[in-house]
């Protein structure tokens, strides 16, 4: 399964962020970390591979003190559906299976 994708569902589907479609969240870095199982310097790749992608819009803070803002612009189930589609097409039956298997309702 795409890996960016992945991110994705795993970050809008964190439990310790309510992220609303449209509206910006306060978010640190650390926080992010958490979600996504990841070091703080590679949540920073992926918040730009996720940017450049057009499921989020991320305004970093600058300076201490200062929080980042996380706005998703796709719904979970909009990135769902495309990445479950995408596996289809490729005939890989088993990951958009697993795809469904990961989602926590």
């Amino acid at each position: 399964m795409d890996t960016l994708h992945t991110h994705f569902i795993r970050l809008a589907g964190a439990e310790q962020l309510s992220f609303k479609l449209y509206e910006p969240v306060a978010v640190t870095i650390d926080s992010l970390s958490a979600a996504l199982c990841c070091t703080p310097r590679n949540v920073k790749f992926i918040l730009r591979k996720l940017e450049e992608q057009g499921f989020i819009h991320w305004q970093p803070g600058r300076g201490r003190g200062h929080h980042s803002e996380l706005t998703m612009l796709r719904s979970m189930n909009e990135a769902l559906e495309a990445s479950f589609t995408e596996l289809l097409g490729k005939g890989k039956m088993k990951d958009a299976i697993e795809l469904i298997g990961t989602v926590q309702m």
